[in-house]
């Protein structure tokens, strides 16, 4: 299992949420990943576990901090690729930045991170459950800008996928304990059985 942890930018969202990805999507809102392999561009599906993500989620237990599964959007730079006004470029206009999150919205995306679409690909080719967690610093449907107080609180946002993807691997980890010590239960149980009635005749 490979899990990506990290922070992103929300999508109708509040700054806090853990999102944990179901789909990836690039730039285009397409479920692939396209790399430029000796000059062609070859495209590949962005897949993550969907079991893993369900397992995931439900491993939060703490109800101040809101989660929830959400396609994520895989923007290809920090700037013009999520819409932003404030970069050193920005050849569009406040209501097409707008225009562009609600579609994304729309196509379910609950966040916007650099990553997920290399990283879902990558999982994918290689034939390992792959999830994505990552924490919203900001809704980008309102403000391209962190507030004062979630500035405050940064350290503790950062730290809530840490705390999540910890509570899935003690769960795991307990689920392996339980799972050997019933099968050292049953073997000994098996051990201590009297033999059955032709087992004993043969023995005789």
């Amino acid at each position: 299992i490979f899990i990506r942890m990290g922070t992103s930018a929300g999508i109708g969202v509040e700054p806090g949420t853990v999102v944990i990805t179901e789909h990836a999507l690039n730039a285009q809102l397409r479920r692939e990943h396209r790399q430029v392999v000796l000059g062609e561009v070859i495209s590949r599906p962005t897949i993550l576990d969907q079991t893993l993500a369900q397992a995931l989620l439900m491993c939060q237990n703490d109800p101040n901090i809101p989660s929830t599964l959400g396609s994520t959007l895989c923007a290809e730079d920090f700037y013009e690729g999520q819409g932003r006004l404030d970069g050193a470029f920005c050849d569009y206009t406040e209501e097409d930045k707008e225009d562009y999150l609600k579609r994304a919205y729309t196509a379910g995306c609950r966040n916007i991170e650099m990553e997920s679409c290399a990283f879902a690909s990558l999982c994918h080719r290689a034939s390992v459950k792959g999830a994505v967690v990552c924490v919203t610093l900001i809704d980008r449907l309102k403000s391209d800008l962190m507030e004062a107080a979630d500035v405050a609180r940064y350290d503790e946002l950062v730290r809530r996928p840490h705390k999540l993807v910890i509570q899935f691997v003690k769960r795991q980890i307990g689920l392996k304990i339980k799972e050997s010590r019933e099968a050292a239960a049953t073997a000994k149980s098996a051990q201590q059985q009297p033999p059955t009635t032709e087992a004993a005749a043969v023995a005789s």
